[in-house]
């Protein structure tokens, strides 16, 4: 098995399998023939060590394995990158001390100010510590990616991709929560928030119309109805605009729909739902098991038999 094949099928199985994946990760490094490979490496660790099974110490372990490989060069972005993976391990582990010194090592330098590398940090660390539930613990450090963003990332900084994907991922995790308190609550719409402000810098249309999405479901999560229904009726303006597949006007009348069930608006409800079914005829073979299954929650909410 090549080195790329190894880390696909890893991020494949992952979802179902965490242990199993992390009790092969050794093998990952076996494989590693450049320096360019690490931080591909350094990053499964750290999602499947840290977020899925919350591993501190077996994850940096495995992330001083890597600095010790032959082919290692600290002085290299692939190195630095590593450190900064050691940095994400240490701060959820609570060695403070240690997360400041490999955060150090890890500044990529280059175009992008100091505060960058440590809005990436901070993202990651928010995202990993949501998924074992230390919800204040992950409200702190996107605080505080949020201050280090502030001197306002544009296009091609790696800190306007982190805050994207970690804002849609907090969402996501808040959204699916029972029983949030309002502060959790809160967080939740500034995550999906902060999604959609950078999307908007370090992704395309699609991007930015799956965070309205994602803002869409936060809202009704949220019980914001009306917000709900703007940002629903967004996603789907978005689709029109840029002639988006069956799979996106799909996801967004199903979010236009639940939006509409949320405020009480039977009649737009049943309309959305209609067009997700005739929508649902349209897709592609490997995304039509998904969509299904969505139409069928759709019905249920609504009450449709």
């Amino acid at each position: 098995m090549e080195f790329q094949e190894f880390t696909q099928k890893a991020w494949a199985d992952h979802g179902g399998d965490a242990q199993g994946v992390a009790d092969r990760l050794g093998d990952g490094l076996d494989l590693v023939t450049e320096v360019a490979q690490l931080p591909a490496l350094a990053a499964l660790i750290v999602h499947v060590r840290g977020e899925h099974l919350g591993q501190w110490s077996e994850g940096l372990e495995e992330l001083r394995a890597l600095s010790r490989h032959a082919c290692f060069d600290s002085e290299s972005d692939p190195g630095r990158a590593v450190y900064r993976n050691m940095a994400i391990l240490h701060y959820c582990q609570g060695d403070i001390a240690d997360f400041e010194d490999c955060l150090e090592r890890g500044q990529a330098g280059g175009e992008h100010p100091r505060e960058s590398c440590a809005a990436r940090a901070y993202a990651i660390i928010a995202s990993t510590l949501a998924g074992q539930a230390r919800i204040e613990d992950a409200r702190v450090a996107f605080d505080r990616a949020l201050e280090c963003a502030s001197y306002g990332p544009q296009q091609g900084d790696p800190a306007a991709l982190a805050l994207a994907i970690t804002g849609n991922n907090l969402a996501c995790t808040l959204e699916e929560k029972e029983d949030r308190s309002d502060a959790e609550t809160e967080l939740m719409k500034i995550a999906a928030l902060t999604g959609r402000k950078y999307w908007e810098v370090a992704g395309d249309w699609k991007n930015v119309e799956r965070a309205e999405y994602r803002l869409a479901m936060t809202m009704i999560a949220a019980g914001e109805a009306e917000a709900a229904i703007q940002h629903a009726s967004n996603c789907l303006s978005i689709c029109e605009d840029n002639d988006a597949d069956a799979c996106e006007r799909f996801f967004a009348q199903e979010a236009l729909s639940l939006s509409h069930h949320t405020a009480g608006h039977t009649e737009e409800a049943a309309a959305a739902r209609t067009l997700c079914a005739d929508l649902l005829g349209q897709q592609e073979e490997n995304m039509l098991a998904w969509c299904k299954t969505t139409l069928e929650k759709l019905d249920a909410r609504l009450g449709v038999t």
